[in-house]
């Protein structure tokens, strides 16, 4: 049973009650995993973020998607600007977990909302690398296994992962956006069209 005016009850206000009802049915028997979770967050300070973290977990919820994560199973966390495929030339935002395993889960919400959500990761976890540098990117993508012993590491010895990690990793800083083939295509069309507009605009003050 959910406590009135809890954690829980706070964040099920912001999401599909059904969804909610249904991730939390998922961890196992609801009154003790209810419990549990109102204790992770006791001493949290809630905001109106979608991405709340506790001790031990962090939590997302909004509308119909509703996520209750172990902190230690993360291995990178960082705010993403990227470039929606709907929409190629408008940016969005949002803070990308990488598991342990499987993929990356991302979560759209202000840019506001994923500072203060990135901030409060790094002080739950100061053994979690969060932020973003391209030295970290490439160490994810060509030694992934030893980054990840590298954090286990940091993690049982109670250590900040920057004493190990050489590189500045700076939760402040966000991954820039990638351009996929079709927001090139977008903005070879989109140059195109300004160009010929200047050419026209050109043209008929020429012939006036």
């Amino acid at each position: 049973m959910i406590k009135p005016g809890g954690f829980l009850a706070k964040m099920r206000a912001r999401a599909s009650a059904k969804a909610f009802d249904q991730a939390l049915a998922d961890l196992g028997d609801v009154q003790s995993v209810s419990e549990e979770i109102e204790r992770d967050f006791s001493r949290s300070r809630i905001t109106s973020s979608p991405f709340q973290v506790g001790r031990e977990l962090c939590c997302f919820a909004r509308g119909k998607v509703v996520l209750f994560l172990p902190i230690r199973s993360l291995v990178w966390a960082y705010g993403d600007r990227t470039l929606g495929e709907d929409s190629p030339f408008f940016e969005s935002i949002q803070i990308t977990l990488w598991p342990n395993h499987g993929p990356g889960i991302k979560l759209p919400m202000t840019k506001a909302d994923t500072r203060v959500g990135i901030e409060q990761l790094a002080q739950a976890a100061p053994w979690l690398p969060v932020g973003y540098s391209p030295a970290m990117l490439e160490t994810w993508n060509n030694d992934r296994p030893s980054l990840i012993a590298m954090i286990d590491r940091a993690r049982s010895e109670r250590r900040p992962f920057r004493e190990l990690f050489p590189a500045e990793l700076d939760p402040k800083t966000f991954k820039p956006p990638e351009f996929s083939s079709k927001t090139r295509v977008g903005l070879v069309v989109m140059s195109i069209i300004v160009i010929g507009g200047v050419i026209l605009a050109l043209y008929l003050w020429d012939h006036r």
